[in-house]
This record gives structure tokens, sequence and C-alpha cells, in this order.
């Protein structure tokens, strides 16, 4: 896919107004491959790779509408973005788009602490 670092965006704050038909034709990879090859398209909300990239207005609604014309899957990588980063919980939420699965795993405990403990065993003697 394309990225949406347009030279029309690079100095708005917040979602630009160029760029979101970019959703539609940065997804040439169906016509490439035919869409029953793929099955998901992950994408962050607000890239970070490149500094803090917020997408056009309106492209991830039109992601979406297209993962399901196809039947693929939309899946957030809300790694930087989850947990209120945005103002709301997710990022989902404050562009208003419900994708199919979210990711996050880095955010929540930066791998340097297990999520969760692991049940006692049973030859454990600890209550």
């Amino acid at each position: 896919m394309r990225h949406t670092h347009i030279p029309e965006s690079r100095f708005v704050r917040g979602e630009g107004e160029h760029g979101a038909d970019l959703a539609t034709t940065s997804c040439a990879s169906p016509t490439n491959y035919g869409a029953e090859n793929i099955a998901a398209v992950f994408v962050e909300p607000i890239a970070g790779s490149t500094g803090v990239l917020v997408p056009p207005k309106d492209y991830l609604k039109r992601l979406r509408a297209l993962c399901d014309q196809l039947g693929v899957l939309l899946v957030f990588d809300e790694v930087i973005t989850g947990f209120g980063r945005t103002g709301r919980p997710f990022a989902s939420q404050a562009f208003g788009v419900t994708p199919d699965m979210i990711t996050m795993a880095k955010a929540i405990t930066n791998g340097a602490q297990p999520m969760s403990r692991s049940p006692p065993s049973a030859t454990s003697t600890t209550p």
C-alpha cells in the first residue's frame, strides 16, 4: 500500500483534506494478486515510523469500505495509538472506524513483564 505522507498534508495539523482517495488507489494489490489471495490489511491508524503521520480525512473509512467490499479483514495496529493516546481509548474510536481486529501487544507491558501470571502448578505448595 502507498503511504499517505503527501506534500499537501506535510504541515497540516490533524487530518489533512487531501489523500483519502489513496485508500482505494493504493489497494491495487487486489487487482494484481486477486482479493481471494489477500487475508487482511494491517494499518497503523496513526503511523509512527515517520514521526506522527495522521491519515487524511475519511482515509480509514474508505479503507474499511474497501475491505468490506473485497471480503478482507481490516486490522488496526494500535501499539502507539491505544490506551487513550488519541483522547479516546483507541484510535479506531477517535476516527469512527471499527476494525475487525486490534493488535496492541507491546503497549500493554512493553515486553518487560508478563501481562498475567501463570496458574499455579499441581505440585506447587503455595496457596
